[in-house]
């Protein structure tokens, strides 16, 4: 695992970020350069980061496509493998998933790494860990029931916005019936409330759909700035932004993807990751982290240090700062109170029972204490520890 050290090292990071710059925009990486660098902690970083076969596939390029015999490049070219092998039979799978979807009427929409993948100039440089796809909530159940009859666990169902599905060797995907809860923002949940008014129908199907460049673009920026708000999130995120408007910047239309993120409140936080995306990865071979200001090492450095699914300490401390600027054993308390004794609205979500029964609230927060205790028990010990750190 990656220590905080390690994850903190400037040089460190601006050896990865300099590999990555080099694999997106297909450039050959110094051979001299890398071989002064510490790639042990260049490979943990990028585990971190779940950006393995990205950074691999730089070194190959550096070494004309075959690394040296050592251990570290065993590794490190075994993990770019399973890249490639995960995206193959998420490939062949979800075309399953598709095909039943189409069959049972049930509309549908791919969403982020699905699609963003195919933008990097090998989709094994965007790795993933599972298949995200919008359906119509009307069948959840009859998606849920399918999944079960392919051999599949569901690790959760009617818990969230979506649900997970799971299966040996390496397939994960999660079914969402909403982009975004209350809990995340209510403008956000509002906003995409009606999202098949902003779905185009795909083309030779009757059920799927897909956003416009610019409404994809929106809605990949608001999930991350959510990730960032919430746990935090890692250079993937930042090299998703730049692999994007690689692509497609010279189409899109930024006073109507600008309109849109006002009114979602993100814009500043987009125009902010989407610079500092150009400024790292643009050119790779002559980023220098002492060139940036103040807030573009802050947001960086924020990148660099949560990885990919961010951390439950910052999930913590960013909710005791939405409380109060400078958290306090009162701010503390209050947070305990609203997670032992949560708002109507979750009951509402996640446990409709005692929502509909709402003399029986006091034994729900119980069942709810004792349910995530036991299913949930090393977060929420996580969360009990950050909380007395903090």
């Amino acid at each position: 695992m990656t220590t905080e050290r390690q994850a903190g090292r400037p040089a460190t990071g601006g050896d990865l970020i300099y590999l990555l710059g080099c694999a997106v925009n297909e450039i050959t990486p110094d051979l001299e350069r890398i071989e002064k660098m510490d790639l042990e902690a260049i490979h943990e970083l990028s585990e971190l980061h779940s950006l393995e076969s990205a950074s691999c596939i730089a070194l190959e390029t550096a070494w004309d496509g075959r690394l040296p015999d050592e251990p570290l490049f065993h590794t490190w070219t075994e993990e770019k493998n399973l890249a490639i092998y995960k995206n193959a039979l998420f490939d062949a799978e979800r075309r399953e998933v598709l095909a039943f979807l189409e069959k049972s009427g049930i509309w549908y929409l791919p969403l982020k790494g699905i699609l963003l993948k195919e933008l990097y100039p090998r989709p094994e440089m965007r790795q993933m860990s599972d298949n995200d796809i919008l359906i119509d909530s009307a069948g959840r159940k009859k998606v849920h029931d399918w999944f079960l009859s392919r051999g599949y666990k569901a690790e959760s169902y009617q818990q969230s916005n979506h649900d997970a599905y799971r299966k040996k060797p390496v397939y994960n995907f999660e079914m969402h019936v909403s982009l975004f809860e209350y809990r995340h923002n209510r403008l956000w949940q509002n906003y995409y409330a009606d999202i098949r008014e902003r779905m185009l129908p795909d083309e030779g199907g009757m059920q799927g759909g897909h956003l416009s460049n610019e409404d994809f673009y929106i809605y990949i920026i608001t999930h991350a700035c959510k990730h960032h708000s919430d746990d935090g999130t890692g250079l993937r995120t930042l090299l998703d932004c730049y692999v994007y408007n690689k692509a497609k910047g010279d189409i899109l239309n930024r006073p109507y993807i600008h309109n849109e993120l006002t009114k979602l409140g993100v814009a500043e936080f987009e125009e902010a990751v989407r610079d500092l995306s150009q400024r790292v990865f643009g050119r790779p071979e002559q980023f220098d982290s002492s060139g940036l200001t103040e807030e573009e090492a802050t947001l960086l450095g924020s990148f660099l240090f949560f990885g990919t699914y961010g951390t439950v300490h910052n999930h913590v401390r960013n909710r005791l700062k939405a409380m109060d600027e400078i958290p306090t054993v009162r701010t503390k308390l209050r947070y305990l109170w609203g997670r032992l004794f949560p708002e109507m609205e979750i009951f509402k979500n996640y446990y409709p029972f005692f929502y509909r029964h709402r003399w029986l609230l006091p034994a729900g927060c119980i069942y709810r204490l004792v349910y995530k205790g036991i299913i949930h028990r090393k977060k929420m010990l996580a969360e009990l520890r950050a909380l007395r750190k903090l």
